[in-house]
């Protein structure tokens, strides 16, 4: 009898273990992962923490369950834009089908949309992506940069490509008054500028507000011959004259004495 009663004791006791123990990973699971809508000190949702962890499974769910995927956390970051940040694409598709999901919301800080980050991280699937979802390619950030002008400087040829072939606007200019081509003719990557001169509808004439300079004067000045080249080979003005009068031929053979404003 005492045999059996010694048995029955350290049965319930098991039993009492293993039921705190699991009381406990409750409590825990309460305090560590919020809710759908319910967000942690950082201002991190569910979805917004699924996307981290990069758990399409639990994603999924949580899209399927309607969950807002335009919050922003402290850091002023969607759900959207942090899987803009990374290669996996199939995240960023899981939330792009969700319904009422706005793609062109802009963080706090920079105004940069998720498709300002794809065009800076150089995911050019994801941009795809994000295009294919009618994300405005036209919008500007803080700087007046569009998504265009983050992938010429970022130097991004593949999703510069996706983002010209998608007809984005070309002549946009930002704060600083440069079009992504006069942008690209600062730099030797010729690449940049081939791909930009793809596009249909694009000004190679544009001149900046302050100096009056074009794209060509800016690659003339640089000395970088083969963007030159690419330029006057798609029909650029070499007689175009900046706001002291001297044209891109002038300053071709001059002594450079003039510096660039930039």
């Amino acid at each position: 009898a005492s045999v059996t009663v010694e048995l029955g004791l350290s049965v319930c006791l098991s039993v009492c273990l293993l039921l705190s123990i699991s009381l406990l990973g409750c409590l825990f699971v309460t305090e560590t992962i919020p809710s759908t809508q319910q967000a942690t000190k950082n201002g991190d949702t569910a979805v917004i923490i699924a996307v981290k962890r990069h758990d399409p499974a639990t994603l999924r769910e949580l899209v399927r369950a309607e969950s807002d995927l335009n919050l922003q956390n402290q850091e002023g970051l969607t759900p959207l834009m942090i899987a803009a940040r990374s290669w996996r694409t199939d995240i960023t598709n899981i939330l792009l089908e969700g319904e009422n999901i706005n793609l062109d919301i802009q963080e706090k800080g920079t105004g940069w949309s998720a498709l300002h980050i794809s065009a800076e991280t150089g995911y050019s699937a994801t941009t795809v992506a994000l295009l294919k979802a009618e994300a405005n390619a036209h919008l500007k950030d803080k700087n007046g940069d569009t998504a265009v002008i983050i992938a010429v400087k970022s130097c991004h040829p593949a999703t510069l490509r996706e983002l010209v072939r998608a007809g984005s606007d070309l002549n946009l200019q930002n704060q600083e008054g440069l079009t992504p081509l006069m942008i690209a003719a600062t730099s030797w990557r010729t690449d940049i500028t081939n791909i930009l001169l793809e596009g249909e509808n694009i000004n190679l004439d544009i001149q900046e507000k302050g100096t009056g300079w074009s794209a060509l004067r800016f690659s003339a000045e640089r000395g970088y011959s083969a963007t030159t080249e690419a330029l006057l080979k798609a029909g650029a003005n070499a007689h175009l004259k900046d706001k002291v009068w001297e044209s891109t031929t002038t300053l071709t053979f001059s002594s450079m004495s003039q510096p660039s404003p930039f």
